[in-house]
This record gives structure tokens, sequence and C-alpha cells, in this order.
């Protein structure tokens, strides 16, 4: 089953999305970016949902992270 990370600060989206994947998707859910990039660590992962919006960094420094992270 094909892996989804999602990263969101926002509970009631994270619900939203769950209801939506669930089925055909195992879901790894994040609240910030941090946490995200953490996740990333824990195994294989096929897409990220990144919100823009987070709490300790925005999107776009979480998404270079991601990125970096991804080179080494």
């Amino acid at each position: 089953m094909q892996r989804v990370l999602v990263i969101d600060d926002d509970e009631n989206i994270q619900l939203l999305v769950k209801a939506a994947l669930q089925a055909r998707f195992e879901l790894v859910k994040a609240l910030t970016g941090q946490d995200g990039l953490a996740r990333l660590d824990e195994g294989e992962i096929d897409l990220i949902l990144l919100d823009y919006n987070l709490p300790d960094m925005d999107g776009q420094e979480t998404l270079e992270r991601i990125r970096e992270q991804d080179e080494d």
C-alpha cells in the first residue's frame, strides 16, 4: 500500500484527508514541519501533502529541508 505523508497543523484538514484517502493509502500524519521531517525517516513515503502555513516553519522551508534530506 502506498504511503502518504500529510503535514498540516489543522486537525480538521487531517480528518478530511483521512476520510478521503484511508481506503486506498496508508496515511502518516505530522502536525509541524519538524514532525514531518522526522516522519520521513520512518520509512518510504510515496506522496507528501504539505500545508504552507505551519506553526514552526512555512511550507517552503519545509519543502527545502525535505529536498536536502532526500539528497543525503
